[in-house]
């Protein structure tokens, strides 16, 4: 199936559900491009900003207390203010990835991995979101493999990235990240499998296609 418009699919995951392995698939499947690091890559640019520095602050949770001090005065300030300075806040590289986001679903048909791109992109109508999600034991279980770490180390990593995703969320979008009313469609990838899951997302869009014109 090749896709002959803009049409932008976001997903948003738990970590531990294949994310990655399923985006790649889908992109390759619908012979779009698929977005993940491609972000961050491109808003060290625009920040002057080492991608490694900008890797650790995406990894924290949102400092409101960083943000309050920094950018209390107004919203332009909160979005322009020192730019050209080294001391990125969380909010910052959050305008700038969402400025990326748009400008990338506005280019050409892709995939887009997590980055609230779910939201940031809720104007659009040639857009389907989805929410990659399966059972602690079975997320444990996939981080010890690709991590190579304990059980231990993969529940806490889990943990911490279940936290920092759900305040990055509440704290950018106002939502909650695990809400299914968020999303098009959520798939328990511990049920499908990376092969069904895809070819489920796929036939979702194949029925979007044939019933919506995704061309506005």
């Amino acid at each position: 199936m090749k896709i002959t418009n803009n049409l932008v699919i976001t997903i948003n995951r738990q970590l531990g559900t294949y994310d990655n392995e399923i985006g790649e698939l889908l992109a390759a499947r619908l012979q779009i491009r698929f977005i993940n690091k491609d972000i961050l890559s491109l808003a060290s640019k625009m920040l002057e900003v080492d991608k490694a520095e900008l890797e650790k602050l995406e990894s924290k949770s949102p400092s409101w207390w960083e943000d309050f001090i920094l950018f209390r005065n107004s919203p332009e300030i909160l979005r322009d203010s020192d730019m050209n300075t080294k001391e990125v806040t969380t909010r910052q590289l959050f305008y700038a990835q969402a400025d990326i986001i748009k400008l990338l679903a506005d280019v050409e048909p892709c995939v887009i991995m997590g980055r609230c791109a779910f939201d940031i992109l809720k104007y659009r109508n040639n857009k389907i979101s989805l929410f990659l999600h399966d059972t602690m034991d079975n997320r444990v279980r996939r981080v010890m493999q690709q991590q190579s770490v304990s059980e231990k180390e993969a529940t806490y990593m889990i943990e911490q990235s279940d936290r920092q995703r759900k305040s990055y969320t509440k704290t950018f979008t106002g939502k909650m990240w695990e809400d299914a009313r968020n999303y098009d469609l959520t798939i328990n990838v511990g049920r499908l499998g990376i092969e069904k899951t895809v070819d489920t997302i796929i036939s979702i869009i194949d029925a979007e296609v044939n019933q919506v014109d995704l061309t506005q």
